[in-house]
């Protein structure tokens, strides 16, 4: 049998198969090493049969993949620190939120995107973002009442805010205001698809760096707005 079957016998089962030929049919070393071979070959057997799905091997599950199915869908972080590093940052960690989102929905539909120029040129892209996630909110069953065309305009008015005059360029520090909402969703999102992800809320010391250098600089401009000349 297992000489037939030869891609199945290793060298040792063929050894083996040799030495029950030695003995007596009867004996029981020749009744021990013949049933030994037997199971190994049937369990080889049954593990090559798992392994093939008409006629193809099956894939096993990658680092990568393994990776994917643990992801956030959308970017994760706390409403709290996206607040803190919008204001410290004077708008730019905002850039980065879009681009992260960006990333993050390229991975979940496969579509080519440039996340990145998407994040940098967010003024053209807002709506659109936000109209993704408020669409795959209502798949998840995930609550999204907000507008994103409302959403998008006030983000956009509050930017343009950084251009004008003291002290009235301070409104565009609220610019984050308008992605609080959509960030509610997201975590939303997260939680129920993967709750295993993390969900961002911690400051790592480069967020730490960037408070302190945003935040001196924040509070010096403040000093110089209102203190008396």
């Amino acid at each position: 049998m297992c000489i037939e079957a030869s891609e199945a016998c290793s060298v040792s089962e063929r050894r083996t198969i040799w030495l029950t030929r030695c003995d007596p049919p009867s004996s029981p070393r020749a009744t021990l090493l013949r049933r030994g071979v037997f199971d190994s070959i049937n369990k080889r057997v049954s593990y090559t049969i798992s392994q093939d799905v008409i006629g193809g091997r099956m894939e096993r599950p990658t680092e990568d993949s393994l990776s994917r199915e643990h992801a956030p869908i959308y970017f994760p972080v706390s409403v709290l620190k996206l607040v803190i590093l919008s204001i410290c940052t004077f708008g730019l960690y905002e850039l980065y939120w879009f681009g992260e989102n960006w990333r993050c929905e390229k991975a979940r539909t496969n579509e080519v995107l440039r996340p990145a120029w998407r994040g940098v040129f967010a003024f053209f892209f807002c709506n659109s973002l936000l109209n993704r996630i408020k669409h795959y909110a209502t798949q998840a069953q995930v609550p999204a009442s907000y507008s994103s065309v409302l959403l998008t305009a006030t983000y956009i008015l509050l930017t343009l805010c950084y251009r004008l005059p003291d002290p009235w360029w301070l409104a565009g520090m609220c610019s984050f205001l308008p992605l609080i909402p959509v960030q509610n969703v997201i975590n939303q999102i997260n939680a129920k698809e993967t709750p295993t992800a993390d969900s961002n809320a911690r400051l790592s010391g480069a967020n730490w760096a960037l408070i302190v250098i945003g935040g001196s600089m924040y509070l010096l401009g403040m000093i110089g707005i209102f203190l008396p000349r």
